[in-house]
């Protein structure tokens, strides 16, 4: 067989062969480029999914730490106002029975008010933390900071010591009055609270519906 008709066959079987090789190759990237595609589609579902069950997470957490707030601030009213209610009928019972019972009273509104006031920080805090959570998925949130802020800077005035009661018989109805005043100033804090519950239903509502 003359040399150059056999060059010309081997360079056609090579370029067969590259062909082969080539669309093999090309089969193979294609294959693997499908699953990688799925892969990241799948990823992105279940990272979707898993922000959605965070933020859910989340947003009920918010809603349940604030509910639990707005209840210590109205306790704290009120045991900031039985707390002078109690020493003043102490003071004006000196002498009678019942003064050291008024003046326990007074000590265990005092008690009760400290822990209040740690149960409002620690909730507080639980707050803040999942409202963290929701900024980290969904970034800042400047009417919820400043919510905040106004809830950390906000300082109500203390109750009234009742000097002006002069009986022990007018003072229940003197308390009564200051209690219920004193429940409309910690109201503020209700207002930022509800702000937040707003704000972050607001932001996430979108992305759980996705």
């Amino acid at each position: 067989m003359d040399s150059t008709l056999v060059r010309l066959e081997n360079s056609g079987l090579d370029a067969l062969n590259s062909v082969a090789v080539a669309a093999a190759l090309l089969a193979a990237l294609i294959g693997a480029g499908a699953a990688i595609l799925s892969q990241i589609i799948s990823s992105r579902r279940d990272w979707r999914k898993s922000r959605r069950e965070q933020l859910s997470l989340a947003c009920g957490k918010i809603a349940k730490f604030a509910k639990l707030l707005r209840s210590h601030y109205r306790a704290l009213a009120m045991y900031k106002t039985h707390k002078q209610y109690w020493f003043r009928s102490h003071e004006l019972k000196i002498g009678t029975e019942s003064s050291q019972r008024d003046y326990d009273e007074h000590h265990r509104a005092d008690r009760d008010a400290k822990r209040t006031e740690l149960a409002i920080t620690e909730a507080l805090a639980e707050l803040e933390g999942w409202i963290a959570i929701v900024k980290v998925h969904l970034g800042k949130m400047a009417s919820v900071d400043e919510a905040l802020a106004r809830i950390e800077s906000f300082k109500p005035r203390k109750a009234s010591t009742f000097k002006d009661v002069l009986i022990s018989t007018k003072l229940e109805e003197a308390e009564a009055v200051e209690e219920a005043a004193l429940a409309v100033e910690y109201g503020a804090y209700d207002i930022q609270l509800n702000r937040i519950v707003e704000a972050v239903g607001a932001k996430v509502q979108p992305f759980l519906e996705e």
